[in-house]
């Protein structure tokens, strides 16, 4: 999803979880499939969907794909939108 980006908060708006929907977390890293090394200790991110986004939430960590996050981080329009907006008011 545009918008999203390392160190920026995001809402979870889809999840298997009900309790984190709704959610505000912190975007840390974006992952692609393969080896991953965090904080010294490498691991294996299998997906066969593509990219992910390692989270951070007040209790521990989550991974979560792109279309489960909507960024808050205060832009919300896109650029096309934004010039629409201003084009007619």
């Amino acid at each position: 999803m545009r918008g999203l980006r390392a160190g920026g908060l995001a809402i979870v708006i889809s999840s298997k979880i009900p309790d984190l929907v709704g959610t505000c977390v912190k975007l840390i890293r974006l992952l692609s499939p393969g080896r991953v090394k965090l904080e010294g200790i490498t691991y294996v991110f299998k997906d066969d969907e593509g990219p992910a986004w390692l989270c951070d939430l007040p209790d521990g960590m989550i991974i979560l794909k792109p279309r489960q996050l909507m960024p808050i981080d205060g832009h919300d329009f896109t650029e096309d939108e934004r010039e629409k907006e201003l084009t007619n008011g």
